[in-house]
């Protein structure tokens, strides 16, 4: 499990400086301060598989206490590393025209993919620097016609 999490933050580090971002966060991972610190980097998340995995600062349940990225499964690291190493989640220069909404939490700052048609939600899970999510994401995938035939 330590090295999926240790991939984890490899890939994230490996993507912000092919976008010519630099790590304000030299000592610790801030999967606590994500929100934040994409912000402040002027850099968000899409195709995050939100309807996989705990967004950056929740926790599984309320009793529990935040570890940070110490909190995910290894399940859920997986998906991440899966979706970082696939392309579907990437990390993404803010547009310059956006760059006040975002940070006024009008703009999402983490963007989940769209979710499977069986999500029970319409749409993909965000997540803004104030911490606040919604469900305004991208749509859930239509219902797939394929008929499965069961063997007798």
């Amino acid at each position: 499990m330590l090295q999926c999490r240790y991939s984890l933050i490899y890939l994230t580090y490996i993507t912000l400086a092919q976008l010519g971002g630099k790590c304000a966060w030299d000592r610790n991972f801030p999967w606590k301060g994500m929100s934040s610190a994409l912000a402040d980097a002027n850099l968000c998340i899409k195709g995050y598989p939100a309807h996989k995995c705990l967004l950056p600062g929740e926790a599984h349940n309320e009793n529990s206490k935040n570890k940070g990225i110490g909190a995910l499964t290894q399940k859920e690291i997986a998906a991440l590393v899966d979706a970082l190493k696939v392309g579907t989640m990437q990390v993404a220069k803010v547009d310059k025209t956006h760059r006040a909404a975002v940070m006024a939490s009008e703009r999402p700052v983490i963007t989940g993919i769209a979710p499977p048609a069986e999500w029970a939600h319409d749409g993909a899970r965000r997540l803004f620097v104030n911490g606040d999510t919604d469900y305004h994401g991208p749509a859930r995938l239509k219902p797939s016609n394929a008929a499965t035939k069961v063997k007798k």
